[in-house]
């Protein structure tokens, strides 16, 4: 059976679809990870009494303040969460577009048999 041009467009379209979620799923994947791991810090800093600490920059650790330290990364915390709320908007977007796709690709193929 012979596939319109039209059809092939949207197959292609499809698959463009298909990875862009694949990708947008991998970067959720490690945005959770990044969040699990400053929920961890977070536990661990209050649990210490100390009132500076050690940071790694790179190679080394500088020693600082505690509290700058919970602050900074609430602050990336807010970040990352929000980041997530926009990936998991685009992914559900992305999905929509892959399952109207497939049903106008699967409408248009049944139309030829």
């Amino acid at each position: 059976m012979e596939v319109s041009e039209e059809v092939r467009g949207m197959i292609m379209q499809f698959q463009a679809y298909q990875q862009q979620s694949q990708m947008i799923i991998g970067q959720k994947d490690a945005t959770k990870a990044q969040l699990m791991e400053i929920d961890k810090t977070l536990e661990e800093l209050e649990k210490t009494g100390e009132k500076e600490i050690y940071k790694s920059v790179g190679p080394i650790l500088i020693k600082t303040n505690r509290e700058g330290i919970k602050k900074d990364l609430s602050e990336k915390k807010e970040m990352l969460e929000l980041r997530l709320k926009t990936m998991d908007s685009e992914d559900k977007k992305t999905k929509e577009k892959i399952k109207d796709l497939q049903e106008k690709i699967q409408s248009s193929l049944a139309k030829k048999q």
